[in-house]
Order: C-alpha cells, then sequence, then structure tokens
C-alpha cells in the first residue's frame, strides 16, 4: 500500500470544507469544520494560498481560488461536452454574432461555464471555469426547465429570497418553447438557451447566445430562440452518437 501523507490530507479536507453555505471562511472558522488544529489551518491556508487553490479576501478570511475552478472544469468536461458543441458554436457566433456560451449543469442548481466564443466583445460575463447559480443565467434555466416543480423547490431552498411561483413559471414556459430567455446578467443583454441532454434524457448542461438588448425584438429573439434550440439539439446528438456520456 502507497504511504499516506497526512498534509495533503489534511489540505484537502480544508478544500472539502468550503461549500456554498461557507464560501468565505476565517481560519478559526476553517479549524471548527475541520477539526484541524488552527495553527495547522492556518499554514495549510496559507500554503493553498500560493498553489492558487485558495484566495486570502482583503477584508479576512478565504475562498475557494481559480486553481480548484480550472481542475473542477477538466473534471467536468470528461463527458466531452465542450469537444462536441465546439464547432456547433462557432457555426452560430458566425451566423448571428454576439457572444455564445457552453455550461454544464452540476448537482443542487449551479452552472460551470466550459466555453466561450465571442463574436462582439463585453456580451459574455462568465468565462471558463466560473460557477453560478443556475437560476441567475439563460444556461441555468435552461436545464432547470427539465425538472420537476419539487425538485426545482429543493434546489431553490440553497438559494433563498428568489420568488419560487415566478421563477416556476418561466420554467414551465421556456420548456414548452424549448429555449430560455434571461435579461439577469446585465441590464443590456439579453441571453436565450436550450438545454442539452444525455441519451436517456437527462440534463447535461445548456447552451447560450447573447446579444445587445437594443436588437433583441421579438422577432430576433424567437429566431435566436429556434437557433439555440436546433444548437442544443445538435449537441445532445453529437454526445449520443460519441458514446461519451456513460
Amino acid at each position: 500500500m502507497a504511504e499516506r501523507v497526512e498534509a495533503v490530507l489534511k489540505a484537502a479536507k480544508v478544500l472539502r470544507s468550503f461549500d456554498p453555505q461557507h464560501r468565505i471562511m476565517t481560519v478559526r472558522e476553517v479549524s471548527a469544520r475541520t477539526g484541524i488544529p488552527r495553527s495547522t489551518c492556518h499554514a495549510l491556508c496559507s500554503t493553498l494560498v500560493e498553489a492558487r487553490m485558495l484566495e486570502a479576501m482583503p477584508e479576512g478570511g478565504y475562498r475557494l481560488g481559480p486553481a480548484v475552478a480550472w481542475l473542477g472544469a477538466q473534471v467536468l468536461e470528461r463527458i466531452g461536452l465542450a469537444e462536441a458543441a465546439t464547432r456547433t458554436m462557432e457555426d452560430l457566433a458566425r451566423q448571428f454574432g454576439g457572444g455564445v456560451q457552453l455550461g454544464q449543469y452540476v448537482a443542487k442548481g449551479w452552472i460551470v461555464y466550459l466555453h466561450h466564443v465571442e463574436h462582439d466583445r463585453g456580451l459574455i460575463r462568465h468565462r471558463f471555469g466560473s460557477r453560478v447559480p443556475a437560476y441567475r443565467t439563460a444556461c441555468g434555466r435552461a436545464a432547470m426547465s427539465r425538472f420537476e416543480p419539487l425538485e426545482v423547490a429543493d434546489i431553490m431552498t440553497l438559494h433563498p429570497g428568489v420568488d419560487l411561483d415566478l421563477l416556476l413559471r418561466d420554467l414551465t414556459l421556456a420548456r414548452e418553447r424549448g429555449f430560455a430567455i434571461s435579461d439577469t446578467s446585465s441590464p443590456q443583454v439579453r441571453s436565450v438557451a436550450a438545454c442539452i441532454l444525455d441519451p436517456d434524457g437527462s440534463v447535461v448542461g445548456a447552451v447560450s447566445i447573447a446579444q445587445r438588448k437594443s436588437v433583441m425584438n421579438e422577432r430576433r429573439t424567437l429566431a435566436l430562440g429556434n437557433a439555440i434550440r436546433s444548437a442544443a439539439q445538435e449537441i445532445s446528438q453529437r454526445l449520443a452518437t460519441r458514446g461519451r456520456i456513460g
């Protein structure tokens, strides 16, 4: 049996102690959640900051760092989603302009962004590795539109303060038309997105296209919605053909 390295196990325990309810923690709080002595936690956190696995906050405390997002995105990408979607996304950007994004749905109402094609700079807000509450984005709402109301309600217990009835109405409409519309990322931007499914009909993620709201009249929004719905179906079929989802 390989020799255990206790310091590595403790560092992993520190990283796992962060979650959506504990995004920023002091050394005292990390110590309380992990059971690791405070002096050891301080040394571990300082070292993890050097490795970019944690970030030290100006006001005190720590949060997960960019290296964690980068590694996590690589794990998510094992299903080949970005590979299957890239060509379709480039075609969309050439045809319609704007910015095209690909998000993968992860447990309990989160979207992680894996890829983007930006034809018009300034439209893409979420970059590679960004982890965002799904209800806030077109990609996330497209994914959540495939869930039953009780599942949505359970997810939203982790995101208090949201009007659940209004969200459920929006998700029902998105499922009926095959795409979600969101104006929440920026006052000047509108996004439309459609859900990507695996061969069993389970949600994998979503693809979206964003354009400036000044050009997004009803006809343009519908045209982009139909295009993004077809794009999501194409990506879903490509995933099934490649057999990349187990």
